[in-house]
């Protein structure tokens, strides 16, 4: 994550207002929920082994990466101005499908953090024509 350069937060926000004194408007979007390490391999080998892609996979006992958790939040707060939008992933996409990581019996996932291509189009297809999609483009629209 980006915690691992100390400056970062302080770099980012200055970004941020120099395009907001510039009449710059910016959409800043949540990164997506990361597992543990080597969470989505355990359920890979799982879902092999157990033919659990049907019926999702049981991940109450995994809990997700507090740090992501965390610059999440901190990239929310800087959000919080005129002419910077934030989506927030978690809340508006992830949460809101009841097997997630799986959609319709496929992983999302490529590794713990990251969409993999067929993931990152059934998620696009899991928002198409619904309020967030609305939002999304409203934003986009506004520029």
């Amino acid at each position: 994550g980006y915690m691992k350069n100390k400056d970062y937060l302080k770099e980012f926000s200055d970004t941020l207002n120099y395009l907001k004194a510039h009449g710059k408007k910016v959409i800043l979007v949540g990164d997506v929920p990361y597992y543990p390490e080597g969470s989505i391999s355990y359920i890979l080998r799982r879902t092999i082994i157990k033919d659990t892609f049907k019926h999702g996979f049981d991940l109450s006992g995994v809990n997700l990466n507090q740090q992501n958790i965390t610059e999440n939040m901190q990239i929310k707060q800087l959000a919080n101005q005129e002419n910077i939008h934030y989506f927030d992933f978690e809340s508006e996409v992830s949460s809101t499908i009841e097997t997630y990581p799986f959609y319709n019996g496929y992983l999302l996932y490529a590794d713990s953090g990251h969409l993999n291509p067929h993931g990152a189009y059934l998620l696009a297809k899991h928002i198409e024509g619904t309020e967030v999609e609305r939002k999304l483009v409203s934003w986009v629209l506004d520029f």
